[in-house]
């Protein structure tokens, strides 16, 4: 909703998971404010705004298939950002496809705290690169069920498993290091 003392008026945003996407749209909207829009001028217009391509946005796959596509870059805030978001469709097969983390100071310990959300909220997790041992390590020692738990060097190898493993209705978190080409 956006909402002015005297107003409060109903948003929607299309294709859009995430809170990251309502600070924008937040700064947008007062500054359309200042410039003398009304709040159904603003409501109107934020209905075109489509996310970044890479930055949680919702694709429709094959197999009637939801991807959050979170693939451009990877910082422990987006990842356990979209990780979260995977809690809004609790009612589907959740599959976490998370790649490496660049930039962090503790690598390690960052994806093992990244491996205990995803495993609080996925069924299927599916790690790729140099720390995806890590991800498997720290969801299988916490009971993670071990036939849910894929790991792959490359984008490329994991994407031929996942058009052959997934299944109509599934929803797919993909997240990871640009580095990786998370976006195949």
């Amino acid at each position: 909703k956006l909402n002015t003392k005297k107003q409060s008026l109903p948003l929607w945003l299309y294709n859009v998971a995430g809170r990251s996407h309502l600070y924008g749209v937040a700064a947008a909207s007062a500054t359309a404010l200042m410039f003398g829009m009304n709040l159904l001028e603003i409501a109107e217009a934020l209905k075109e705004y489509r996310p970044p391509r890479g930055y949680l946005r919702i694709l429709k796959g094959r197999k009637d298939v939801t991807i959050l596509d979170d693939s451009a870059d990877a910082t422990l805030f987006s990842m356990l950002e979209a990780i979260e978001t995977l809690d809004n469709f609790s009612s589907k097969t959740r599959i976490a496809v998370i790649g490496d983390l660049t930039g962090v100071v503790k690598p390690e310990a960052a994806m093992r705290n990244i491996a205990v959300q995803a495993i609080k909220r996925c069924d299927i997790l599916v790690a790729i690169g140099n720390q995806a041992s890590i991800i498997i390590d720290e969801a299988s020692s916490r009971g993670f069920p071990r036939q849910n738990l894929h790991s792959f060097q490359n984008s490329s190898q994991a994407a031929i498993f996942l058009r052959d493993a997934v299944k109509a209705g599934e929803i797919i978190h993909i997240d990871g290091a640009k580095e990786l080409h998370m976006e195949e």
